[in-house]
């Protein structure tokens, strides 16, 4: 997995990565704080570009997961809960 860029302006190229490696490496390179009560062993392959919150909501609307992010000066907060039913 490779992961560029700065503030508002990522990109993630995953190759076949679990949903739960991105967000761990989201969280090493951007301080990305998550938690989750989900499998997050998906794969994930793709680029995914945006801001931090941008890229954590496609990878995880694409996954199927329910989620709740939040982005403050403080910086971006997600919540995974579940897979969503469909």
């Amino acid at each position: 997995m490779q992961i560029t860029g700065e503030g508002g302006a990522i990109q993630v190229d995953a190759k076949e990565a679990s949903v739960e490696e991105l967000l761990t490496a989201l969280r090493k390179a951007y301080g990305l704080e998550y938690s989750s009560s989900a499998n997050l062993s998906r794969s994930v392959s793709g680029i995914y570009a945006g801001s931090l919150q941008q890229v954590v909501s496609r990878v995880l609307l694409l996954q199927g997961y329910n989620f709740i992010a939040e982005t403050s000066e403080h910086g971006t907060i997600v919540a995974v809960y579940d897979k969503s039913a469909h």
